[in-house]
This record gives structure tokens, sequence and C-alpha cells, in this order.
């Protein structure tokens, strides 16, 4: 692991259209895809299915997700990413995948921040405690904050993969949590809109997104323009529009 990261190029971090490189910032080694290759296949080990059901829920059967290797990172002893967004590379992007090996470390969790929630991911932690070969995982949104906490010993190894928006022909079951939040979703919205008395004179219904989402242009003003809505926002819109609103 030590050879690996000494052949590791320094880690930059993404600065609007830039790449940049401040070690107070973030501290860790990277190889481009093109340098190394991995025998780990996030579709045919299935984890692209599960992750769909996830991270795209509330939409069509013929949308699914192209993933793209993009880097291998090592964190040693004192490396670490402070708070950051992942930055959109290229067109349907809209969430990342990281994968961590089952490589001996202590510290470097995975820190979430997303408006009032926060959560930790300890992976370190959990694949001490399986008793066989395995994998950590964590996928998410672009929007979501996220961070990597001090390594205190060992080797953090992972691969990073860029998660694509794409239309597919292949028919697919509907995912079960994904029917169950939209039949809420629906059945509380039809009823609100069958009251006589909610807005009888006609009007406007507005609802906050939780999600952010990159434009290419500061004039988008209609959701239309979003390929990629994520989570709740994708589930309200499809019931939105299965009820004509």
């Amino acid at each position: 692991l030590r050879r690996l990261a000494d052949v590791c190029d320094v880690a930059t971090f993404g600065l609007g259209a830039h790449d940049v490189y401040d070690e107070t910032y973030r501290k860790a080694g990277k190889l481009d895809s093109q340098y190394f290759s991995a025998k780990f296949d996030p579709v045919a080990t299935g984890l692209l299915d599960r992750l769909r059901d996830i991270l795209l829920v509330g939409h069509a059967d013929d949308v699914s997700i192209r993933p793209e290797l993009y880097k291998l990172n090592v964190y040693g002893p004192g490396s670490f990413f402070r708070p950051h967004k992942d930055t959109p590379r290229g067109d349907g992007m809209f969430a990342s995948l990281v994968i961590i090996y089952p490589t001996v470390h202590e510290g470097g969790s995975l820190l979430f921040h997303h408006g009032m929630m926060e959560h930790t991911f300890n992976s370190a932690a959990q694949l001490s405690e399986t008793g066989g070969p395995t994998i950590a995982f964590a996928a998410f949104y672009s929007d979501v904050e996220h961070e990597v906490s001090l390594v205190d010993s060992g080797y953090r190894v992972t691969l990073t993969y860029n998660l694509h928006y794409v239309f597919t022909h292949a028919p697919r079951l509907q995912s079960f949590f994904s029917n169950t939040e939209e039949r809420v979703l629906r059945d509380a919205l039809a009823q609100l809109l069958a009251d006589k008395t909610f807005l009888p004179r006609g009007g406007f219904i507005g609802f906050g997104l939780s999600h952010q989402y990159a434009t290419t242009s500061r004039k988008t003003t209609s959701l239309s323009e979003i390929t990629a809505m994520k989570g709740k926002d994708a589930v309200l819109m499809k019931v939105c529009k299965g009820l004509g609103i």
C-alpha cells in the first residue's frame, strides 16, 4: 500500500471550472482512471441496480445509471478532505459512488451534511467487523456536502465513480419503495385537489426542492430543463405530472 501511495499524484479538488491543489484543504494521493485497472464491477455485482432504486426513485422505467470510473484515491496517515460538494463532470452526472477497499486503517470516516441532516459513515470500523473479504460503499447526490475525516493510521484506498443519468429501453421491475412513497403522496395530493374549498378561485401551489441542481444558464426558469431530478424532488415531480398539475 505504501508503494501504491508513492506512485500516486497529489489529489486536487474542483473549484468552479478549475482543479486546485491545496494541502490545507485536501491531503491525499490520486490516480486518474487511465493509469490503473480494477476488477471490481458495480454492474456485475448488482450494486448499480440497488442504487438505481434509491437514487432514481420517482423516475420512469427507461431511466438508468451509467457508472464512469473516475479516480483511485489513497489516504495515508494524516490525510483528509475538508467539507466540499462534488463538481458535476459531464452531461447527466448527478451523483457519486465511492468504493472503500478493506485495507487496514483507522479514521477516514465519510461525514455527510445536507440541510439539517448529518450522517457519519465509519467504513474502517464496518470493514474490520466483517469476517470475510468485502467492500464498503457510499453513494450520494452531487449537491450533498461531504468530507473525509483525518486518517490516523494505515491506508484508506477508494475508487470513485461518477454516476450519470441515461435513458434505456430495457423494462425493469418497479421499486417497492418508489411505489409506496408515490402512492402516499399521490393520494394525499389528489384528496386536497378534490376539495372544493381548496383554492376555489384557482391559484398556485409551490413546493420547495430538497436538492440543488447545476444549470448551464442563469436564465433557467423551468424544472423541465432539469433531466435528473433527485430523490423526493423526482417523486414530487412525477406525482404532480400524473395529476395534471
